[in-house]
């Protein structure tokens, strides 16, 4: 082992990567640059149906034939071109990079769709609770409309638990969101996620 790595380096070489599935984006990022593939095919999962619905939001409104079809190579289009960005900055900021390739893919009505589930992913994977992560996880996936039904069928768990995981959950995130420091949030998030205490 080389005497110049750092001593995040030397941690990650003892104890290996953390459980991917529950990483914050800014640590995904981090890791990125160690296992390329693996955090790009997690950061894909967490985000390909918000933006394959902001996709059909585009074709449909270009009158496109083959909607799903044209929405489905749209979305791979938009990973496509971001995977060699997704170092190109400040870690926390990668989902205002990948908002900005969207924005390019698709156009800027087609983000505005699903803006708001998109940027509660920032905090979400700082959510510690599992059910808690994974029901907020399936309801941002839907653009926010989902029932919770819909998302005890998909996580096949019990409606009651679902329900009580999305209130805690929902609580969690706003303590996390709360404890962001205010103006980070609104850099890393265009200003739609913020605080509570900071809302005008």
């Amino acid at each position: 082992m080389s005497p110049h790595l750092s001593l995040s380096a030397v941690w990650d070489w003892l104890v290996g990567m953390p459980p991917i599935a529950s990483m914050p984006y800014e640590e995904l990022v981090r890791w990125h640059r160690k296992e390329p593939q693996k955090t790009f095919e997690e950061f894909v999962r967490r985000l390909k149906e918000l933006t394959f619905m902001a996709a059909i939001d585009y074709c449909k409104r270009h009158d496109v034939s083959n909607v799903e079809s044209q929405a489905a190579e749209l979305t791979t289009k938009a990973f496509e071109t971001f995977f060699p960005e997704m170092n190109a900055g400040k870690d926390e900021m990668i989902l205002r990079r990948f908002a900005a390739t969207l924005r390019t893919v698709l156009d800027d009505e087609a983000f505005q769709m699903i803006e708001h589930a998109y940027y509660r992913h920032l905090l979400l994977y700082h959510v510690e609770d599992e059910n808690q992560r994974r029901c907020l996880e399936a309801m941002f996936a839907s653009g926010l409309a989902a029932s919770t039904q819909e998302i005890a069928d998909r996580l096949l768990l019990p409606v009651d638990e679902v329900e009580r995981s999305l209130a805690d959950g929902n609580r969690a995130l706003q303590r996390k969101i709360d404890d962001f420091d205010a103006d980070e949030l609104r850099e890393f998030t265009e200003g739609l996620i913020v605080a509570s205490g900071a809302r005008n």
